[in-house]
């Protein structure tokens, strides 16, 4: 049986407001995550799609800078990883220019959040900008023309990246439940962050009305 684990946490309507909920630790691996998954989208748009094709292109062993323009050097140069290219927040990324505009934000306010915590910026926000942008150039030069929701109110975040047992009707408190579930001293794990635990931590029927 495959064991899920999420890439990103999705924790309150308000993405600001969810950026605050993150312990340490998964505020800086959401940060890396947000741009695996955000980078992996536009490898996909650009057509590298194959298992085989992508990891001979964006093996470290074969990192070409002069052939591919839209690829900058960051801290990390052995992204993408194929494994976030195949995790579900990927495919749900790519669906759609809204879901990819979603975690764009998201890493927005998680940067912001990172910077006011630790008084320095973190080594991958100039990634951000480049994130913004890149989609359009690509659009542009190749004239794709990303699909977009009809009705936004019906964007459904991407609640199959968590367990089973907190898959809920109310999607956000699904993964609430999964990260109470997850954290083990609330009180240890929020030392450091400047926040408070989370009121919703402390909720003991958090795990109701699952689906």
């Amino acid at each position: 049986m495959r064991i899920i684990i999420p890439r990103l946490l999705f924790l309150d309507d308000d993405l600001k407001k969810s950026s605050q909920y993150l312990t340490q630790f998964h505020l800086e691996h959401m940060i890396r995550n947000s741009c695996q998954i955000l980078m992996c989208c536009l490898y996909y748009i650009l057509g590298f799609r194959s298992k085989n094709r992508f990891k001979y292109y964006f093996s470290k062993d074969r990192w070409d800078e002069t052939r591919f323009k839209y690829i900058p050097n960051y801290p990390f140069k052995n992204i993408p990883k194929y494994t976030f290219y195949t995790s579900e927040e990927s495919k749900w990324c790519r669906k759609c220019s809204n879901h990819y505009r979603y975690i764009l934000k998201y890493l927005g306010f998680m940067l912001e959040e990172f910077a006011w915590r630790n008084g320095k910026e973190h080594e991958l926000s100039e990634m951000h900008p480049f994130l913004h942008s890149a989609p359009m150039e690509i659009a542009v030069r190749f004239g794709i023309v990303l699909p977009k929701l009809k009705d936004k109110t019906k964007m459904q975040l991407p609640w199959k990246n968590i367990p089973l047992k907190f898959r809920k009707k109310d999607i956000i408190a699904g993964y609430r439940a999964y990260y109470k579930d997850i954290i083990g001293n609330l009180l240890f794990a929020f030392i450091g962050t400047k926040r408070d635990v989370p009121e919703f931590l402390y909720e003991n029927d958090v795990l109701s009305e699952t689906v």
